[in-house]
């Protein structure tokens, strides 16, 4: 009979300690709440608006004919780009272009006409589609003459960032006269970049 008490007690004491451990482990704890900051410092870029790079345009080698020729490019790159790292231009920026003569050596291709079609307008890669809402624009369609004129521009102030005008592929065009003679000819292309759109 008294070893039966015994285990009785203890069996209650253990019963009490599980209990007490168990409503302790259910107390209700209050939400609790702390604020950090995250900080930074922008530093001014001693350039803010450039033009990073500008396409060089290759034709293959083409036999003439005596008559009017169109001859589409093989190549044009890299791709025409302005980087304006947070620079606030009202009037946005713009690219103008001018060609001289083509010209082996002394002998000059008189007649001889370049255009450049539709660009692919992107931002930093060509992944990156600009916003809807975005004033960077180019013409459908240019001729490239001795006066210079305004291919790629922006009109507001939102134009911060890296844009490309992409004319890869046959994205230019070399109309040849019928009195086109034979020659390795060249002519050089002048990309300039100004604040506002001049012109425009």
């Amino acid at each position: 009979m008294k070893a039966t008490k015994t285990i009785t007690l203890l069996a209650a004491l253990t019963l009490g300690i599980f209990t007490t451990s168990v409503t302790t482990a259910r107390a209700e704890v209050e939400p609790q709440k702390s604020e950090t900051t995250a900080s930074i410092n922008l530093k001014e870029n001693a350039v803010g608006l450039q033009l990073t790079q500008a396409p060089d345009i290759f034709f293959d080698e083409t036999e003439i004919t005596g008559k009017k020729q169109t001859v589409n490019s093989t190549k044009v790159t890299p791709t025409l780009q302005v980087v304006n790292a947070g620079v606030v231009l009202p009037e946005g920026w713009s690219v103008s272009a001018a060609r001289s003569e083509f010209k082996d050596g002394e002998k000059v291709l008189v007649g001889a006409q370049l255009g450049l079609g539709t660009p692919k307008l992107h931002g930093e890669s060509s992944e990156d589609a600009l916003a809807a809402n975005s004033t960077v624009s180019a013409p459908a369609s240019f001729e490239l003459n001795d006066s210079a004129a305004n291919i790629f521009y922006a009109t507001d102030d939102k134009a911060i960032g890296t844009f490309n005008a992409n004319y890869a592929g046959d994205g230019a065009t070399l109309e040849l006269p019928a009195n086109a003679t034979a020659g390795a000819y060249a002519a050089a292309i002048t990309w300039t970049l100004a604040a506002a759109p001049n012109g425009k």
